[in-house]
């Protein structure tokens, strides 16, 4: 703890020192930076300079400023040349923490969530969203799709005083639709997945349906990371942000993630059916060789018997002296084993 709080001391102060705007350029190697601005008409258009500048938390035009980079002075440059104050800073700009997590000053407010990402993907990727006067910052490390899909938003005429605060919550509510359609394609997944079981149960893997399983159980944990990161909203008042205005918006997102973890608990029931009937597969499976095994045993108990007899080195035995002897002996084994598979089949234990 110790450590990070004087990581975070350090990253405040090297921010401050970078105050100017060149700290901040969009052309740094180590930050990709976009921005747009809110027209007249309501509509984002990127602003031709994304150089981040003070003066934009305080003109009153709404901004959005996309950052993409995984190292932390970057962002903390970032930050400092829109004038976010260092304590600000040193709590933000924690990188090695991917965890939800929220908090608030007298004029900013952040929050730290999990993104909904690909099905196929391990492990989710998180995102920081950074309130500050007339300006939200999105922090993350690699490419974000579900961030692209935003497009969307930043195309649609918005209502008529729309804030940081309500840009925000269109974030997360553009986040819970994202992961709505994961969900989706995780429930299309688990069917082809049961279907393929019933169909053709030697086409799926035990890593087929383990690896599902984790997947399932990690949309779970995002789910329940954004369920707390509304919950946590409410509590984040600052000049900056705000949710008086908006709590219907924010019900109807946390409506929205209630129904999408239900079904998400659905699924993981469906899958854990989908292991134990895998499992009462293979263990058939087992069950029938081994059954073959038994009633081939059993065929060649009495063969055995025979040969028995018949090679112990005694002096006087009656069938040794006759011509007929060997071939009666290979006659009654043939007879024996035939009588006993007949016999067998009949009664349903081989074949």
């Amino acid at each position: 703890m110790a450590g990070r709080m004087a990581r975070r001391r350090r990253l405040a102060a090297e921010g401050a020192a970078a105050e100017g705007a060149a700290g901040a350029r969009a052309g740094d190697a180590a930050a990709q930076v976009r921005a747009w601005q809110l027209t007249d008409g309501r509509v984002f258009t990127p602003v031709a300079d994304p150089t981040p500048r003070r003066d934009w938390s305080g003109d009153r035009v709404l901004r959005w400023v996309d950052v993409q980079t995984a190292d932390a002075e970057a962002f903390a440059r970032v930050l400092v040349a829109l004038g976010a104050s260092a304590g600000l800073v040193g709590q933000v700009v924690d990188l090695e923490a991917d965890l939800s997590d929220a908090g608030a000053e007298r004029e900013a407010a952040w929050l730290r969530v999990p993104v909904p990402t690909a099905l196929s993907e391990e492990g989710p990727r998180f995102i920081t969203l950074v309130a500050l006067p007339s300006v939200l910052v999105t922090h993350h490390r690699r490419p974000l799709p579900a961030l692209e899909q935003l497009e969307a938003l930043l195309l649609r005429a918005l209502p008529e005083g729309t804030g940081a605060s309500a840009l925000v919550l269109e974030v997360v509510e553009e986040f819970a639709a994202a992961e709505l359609r994961t969900y989706m394609a995780a429930r299309r997944e688990v069917d082809a997945l049961a279907r393929r079981l019933d169909e053709a149960p030697e086409a799926v893997t035990l890593e087929q349906v383990s690896g599902l399983m984790r997947r399932v159980d990690q949309l779970s944990a995002v789910c329940e990371d954004h369920l707390l990161a509304l919950s946590l909203l409410p509590q984040l008042e600052s000049q900056a942000f705000g949710t008086v205005g908006h709590r219907e918006q924010l019900q109807e997102v946390t409506r929205t993630l209630e129904r999408y973890q239900y079904g998400l608990k659905r699924l993981e029931r469906r899958l854990e059916g989908v292991r134990a009937l895998y499992s009462a597969g293979l263990q058939e499976k087992a069950n029938q060789r081994l059954r073959v095994l038994t009633v081939m045993s059993t065929v060649f108990l009495p063969l055995t018997l025979l040969a028995s007899i018949y090679g112990m080195n005694f002096a006087h035995m009656p069938e040794l002296q006759s011509r007929l002897g060997y071939p009666l002996v290979l006659g009654a084994m043939v007879v024996i084993a035939a009588a006993q598979v007949w016999w067998y089949r009949r009664r349903g234990w081989w074949g």
